[in-house]
């Protein structure tokens, strides 16, 4: 039965989306069965992987107006899967404002699909909003991206407070920065649960690409982290 993981932050540009798409690669090269729910209305995550349109998508699941397995559609990476998202999302989330309970709908709607599954991943937008709310209700583990070059800690930690299964990776890490340093140690000493060892590396490489980062420069540093985090994502499940 899949393990069922959301990459959050309400904070934008912490690189959410990149991590959801590459270590849902990384988790799929490892030899595990992934379904990735792109659950941004930017549908960021679909067009990376090259999906440019679809009869239905993660809005349809929400809405109940099809079974779960119809939304799903293949990647060419790996063989993992995506729910795919469009703009239409945000049709859907009005739609989700007169209904009883939407944030279950989710949840309710990948229960079908968990069998199929090791690894669903679930990327989800930034803010406040009932997308953000039905991935957490979803979800078994929330990973939590902190950016690196930023000291804009105080709104990632409210939002962790308090919530159950969390868990943080450091990305856009700056090796030789001491202000990367200095937001790791913030961190840790506000945070007491479970960080990931591996650190996601700040390179102007994810900038410039937009196909999963393995597919592109297999050996490069960034990709070898990205397969670190799936190899410690496999063990903690």
């Amino acid at each position: 039965m899949a393990k069922i993981i959301s990459i959050m932050n309400p904070k934008g540009g912490v690189g959410r989306t990149n991590i959801a798409i590459n270590l849902s690669m990384m988790l799929s090269a490892l030899g595990k069965k992934v379904l990735l729910v792109d659950l941004c209305p930017q549908g960021d995550a679909t067009y990376c992987l090259g999906i440019k349109n679809s009869p239905n998508f993660i809005g349809d699941i929400l809405l109940q107006k099809v079974s779960s397995g119809v939304t799903v559609k293949s990647t060419p990476y790996f063989g993992f899967n995506i729910i795919p998202s469009f703009n239409k999302l945000n049709e859907t989330m009005k739609e989700l404002r007169e209904v009883r309970k939407p944030e279950f709908r989710l949840k309710k709607g990948l229960e079908d699909l968990k069998d199929e599954y090791d690894f669903i991943i679930i990327d989800t937008p930034s803010g406040a909003n009932i997308l953000n709310k039905s991935a957490i209700t979803a979800s078994d583990e929330i990973i939590v991206p902190i950016q690196c070059y930023s000291l804009c800690l105080k709104q990632t930690l409210e939002f962790i407070k308090g919530k159950k299964n969390v868990s943080i990776v450091f990305n856009m890490y700056g090796w030789r920065s001491k202000l990367s340093r200095k937001v790791v140690k913030e961190t840790r000493d506000n945070f007491d649960g479970f960080i990931y060892a591996t650190m996601i590396p700040k390179t102007e490489i994810l900038a410039e690409i937009t196909k999963p980062i393995f597919k592109e420069l297999p050996n490069s540093r960034v990709s070898r982290a990205y397969k670190q985090l799936a190899e410690e994502v496999i063990i903690r499940n």
